[in-house]
């Protein structure tokens, strides 16, 4: 045990929220305090005196991860997002000289009581391990995400960390599904007529649901460009067709603005994106929106098929090399009977031996949401990339044969292109 002590003054404050208080950290240069805005209600003296322990415990617990947090080698300065995440997931506990450390008399904020407690820097000490000890930023934050479900832990993931692909997908995945949470507006929309989301959007008119559209692309969503670009992809699934393009325009310019290997690919598929026979969206398919504006639908507002006798058809066509019979097929199986990965692998499949590999990404990376396990998918990725010239094409292949589990077939196809 020793004391710790700063090199320089440095002038910091955190926030950390529990069922008990708002808690926020002053680190004033010469003293450490920690101001408590009390949550729970007190009745009487008893409970009084136990909730002024339990604030006194709590708030030097905090004071130590403010230490340790300051004392972490990160690439940034601000750390006051992550200090929720890491109070919580690390589970660091300290001790003081009890007599050193003052307490104000409790008094009313509001309808709130309030305290605080404070003691100068030399009257604090830490474990030395605790300064020494590696943590894994990534994960803890990762953890923090996994237990919140909210979009400010997402987007503290993505600002403070470089997430691996096969994080970020999940992650935005919940977010699609409705199992974590942007706006409560934004829940209670994908609600609505899950799997017939975008089909209502083409074929109907669903006044409920553009409602919601309206008022969600209305509204002031202060989140990271990470949320935005979700809510647009929902919002562009969900939306009338006269406003779909103006939601594709929203999802391209908050995905330029993401910079990971996995987003950065999605933006060289959209910008390459072949949309030449698009009719548009008043006359538009299924089938045709898929391939003209890749990437940006949610697949959780879609039908979710089973193979039919197109599918069978589309398969026999595709073993004799007959893409365009088998194109024919898929198109109706799709527009028909719904989605799936098979159907949407086969697809990208026969654009891709028709050489068209814009139009085919389209189709295998829809497939990849919906199971990135899906079979002959990563390698058909792949080999569409590479006839795009896609510059990053190695690392993605990296990851696809080193980050995840990855079929023989694509496997081999991947293998090839290294040599």
């Amino acid at each position: 045990m020793f004391a710790f002590l700063l090199s320089e003054p440095v002038i910091a404050q955190y926030i950390y929220t529990d069922k008990m208080a708002v808690f926020t950290v002053i680190d004033d240069g010469n003293t450490y305090r920690v101001k408590c805005r009390v949550s729970e209600s007190v009745d009487h003296s008893r409970k009084l005196q136990r909730i002024t322990n339990q604030l006194r415990l709590q708030s030097i617990d905090l004071i130590g991860n403010c230490i340790v947090l300051q004392s972490i080698d990160l690439p940034f300065e601000d750390r006051g997002a992550l200090f929720q995440a890491f109070v919580d997931n690390t589970s660091l506990r300290y001790s003081a000289d009890v007599e050193k450390i003052e307490a104000s008399a409790l008094s009313l904020c509001g309808k709130q009581r309030c305290i605080e407690f404070s003691c100068k820097k030399s009257d604090f000490r830490v474990n030395e391990r605790y300064l020494g000890q590696d943590f894994d930023m990534a994960n803890i934050l990762y953890m923090n995400f996994r237990r919140t479900k909210d979009i400010a832990g997402a987007c503290a993931l993505l600002q403070y960390t470089s997430s691996a692909p096969n994080q970020l997908i999940p992650t935005e995945l919940q977010f699609l599904n409705g199992s974590a949470v942007i706006d409560p507006e934004i829940s209670a929309l994908l609600k609505i007529n899950p799997s017939y989301r975008l089909e209502n959007s083409l074929y109907a008119t669903d006044s409920i649901l553009q409602e919601y559209v309206n008022s969600i692309a209305s509204s002031e969503n202060d989140v990271c460009p990470f949320g935005k670009m979700i809510i647009s992809k929902i919002l562009f699934t969900s939306s009338k067709a006269t406003s779909k393009q103006g939601f594709y325009d929203d999802y391209i310019f908050y995905l330029s603005q993401l910079s990971d290997l996995w987003y950065g690919m999605l933006q060289f598929v959209a910008t390459h994106r072949d949309s030449s026979s698009f009719v548009g969206f008043e006359e538009a398919t299924v089938f045709d929106v898929i391939g003209a504006l890749p990437v940006v639908l949610n697949p959780f507002g879609m039908r979710i098929g089973d193979k039919s006798d197109y599918f069978n058809l589309a398969t026999r066509a595709f073993a004799e090399e007959d893409f365009e019979t088998a194109l024919e097929n898929l198109q109706n199986e799709i527009n028909f009977n719904g989605i799936t990965t098979e159907n949407l692998n086969l697809t990208g499949a026969c654009y891709r031996l028709l050489d068209q590999p814009a139009r085919a990404l389209a189709y295998l990376l829809l497939a990849y949401y919906l199971d990135s396990d899906t079979k002959f998918v990563k390698g058909n990725i792949v080999l569409c990339l590479q006839m795009l010239n896609y510059p990053k094409t190695d690392e993605l292949s990296s990851f696809f044969l080193n980050g995840t589990s990855t079929d023989p077939w694509s496997e081999n196809q991947i293998m090839n292109l290294k040599k």
